[in-house]
């Protein structure tokens, strides 16, 4: 959530944010970053997973909504498991 300051009558109004905005707005700034910062080719994200989950478990659940919003990114954890499969030279 994001807190603006108003004057009216000398509130604070919340706007809401929602939680798929925040994971968004989150990713896209760590990919911004290793883009900027790292020699990286390729950005591979996993929106949904937790890191005590096993790996190939990874990326099961829908995903679309959030990678639909991300900006220079080359798939999931799937599609990072296919690439490594074609690519013998990583």
């Amino acid at each position: 959530m994001i807190i603006k300051n108003k004057k009216l009558a000398d509130s604070c109004f919340i706007d809401s944010i929602s939680e798929t905005e925040i994971k968004v707005s989150c990713l896209q700034r760590v990919v911004d970053i290793l883009y900027k910062r790292s020699l990286v080719d390729k950005v591979f994200v996993s929106p949904l997973s937790s890191a005590k989950q096993q790996f190939r478990k990874h990326d099961l659940e829908d995903k679309n909504v959030i990678l639909s919003k991300l900006n220079n990114i080359h798939g999931c954890t799937i599609d990072i498991l296919e690439f490594l499969r074609n690519n013998t030279k990583v």
